[in-house]
């Protein structure tokens, strides 16, 4: 919606990620994967508004192009499913971002 709104006001839509400051030192990143979207909340006071933007941003959005790749090629695959096999309970993508957040991975 919020995208919407900036592109039917003639401004540039929204890009990977936007952030919405909090209170208490705290800062929202929002990112926007697809139709989807996740999120992490980030404490100023652990670290700083330069090392997120310039480090670890790009190389979190670097990580989730690649899980996404990797999802969507799973979904093309042409071999047949077993009818029988239990559904996958989220994409590699969810499961990344799962990880990240409980900081299983470092940037």
């Amino acid at each position: 919606m919020l995208d919407k709104t900036l592109r039917g006001a003639d401004y540039a839509g929204l890009g990977d990620y936007y952030l919405v400051g909090m209170e208490n030192n705290k800062l929202l990143v929002i990112f926007s994967i697809g139709e989807h979207q996740q999120f992490i909340l980030v404490d100023l006071q652990k670290t700083t508004t330069g090392i997120l933007i310039n480090v670890a941003l790009p190389n979190l959005l670097k990580r989730l192009a690649e899980a996404e790749d990797v999802t969507e090629a799973a979904t093309k695959s042409p071999v047949k499913k077993d009818k029988t096999a239990k559904p996958r309970k989220q994409s590699t993508l969810q499961t990344f971002v799962d990880k990240f957040t409980r900081g299983m991975y470092s940037l």
